[in-house]
């Protein structure tokens, strides 16, 4: 059985440094398509952003702001036409939808139930119309801590793409140490 599935027309199992020499040039000299965080520095540090189909990690200690960093990233990435998926194994939906909204209100978060629900709605309208127009949006999903691993994610991508025609450009997964 084990043989039956190891077989493939690809000969390749890795990139062989002398047979494969030819590909690297291009590769080198070829510009990487990259997402911008939307925040000066950071884009400076990476050079414009983060290369589509990496893995970047936030590491910081407890209660910095690793989540409040994560969303407004969503947020800025969804104003500039992404399709971002937010994974949350802490955070209720609900509660990271309300910390993106106050940050697209640009108004602290403890500001957000103070205003009146003609101004909260006209300011919603705002961004969402913005946001609709340049084609970007946001699905929040939670997990219950330590319950989920990457085939439930893999589930919910295929879910989404199956369901609402969804594919995403940007996908943040809020503790991922503890799946």
């Amino acid at each position: 059985f084990q043989e039956a599935l190891s077989f493939c027309f690809d000969n390749s199992v890795g990139h062989n440094f002398i047979e494969d020499a030819h590909l690297r040039y291009d590769m080198y000299c070829s510009e990487e398509e990259r997402v911008s965080f939307y925040l000066e520095m950071l884009d400076l540090i990476t050079g414009g952003g983060v290369g589509k189909g990496t893995l970047n990690v936030f590491l910081a200690g407890t209660g910095v702001g690793k989540s409040l960093m994560m969303c407004s990233l969503a947020a800025s990435q969804a104003m500039a036409g992404k399709k971002v998926l937010y994974i949350s194994l802490e955070m209720a939906e609900m509660k990271l939808a309300e910390r993106l909204e106050a940050n697209l209100m640009d108004i602290p978060l403890n500001e957000l139930s103070k205003l009146s629900k003609g101004d909260f709605t006209v300011r919603q309208n705002m961004y969402i119309a913005k946001m609709k127009s340049v084609g970007g949006n946001i699905l929040f999903k939670q997990y219950p801590t330590s319950s989920a691993h990457s085939g439930h994610f893999r589930n919910l991508l295929i879910e989404c793409k199956n369901k609402q025609d969804l594919e995403f450009d940007i996908i943040y997964i809020d503790y991922l140490n503890i799946c």
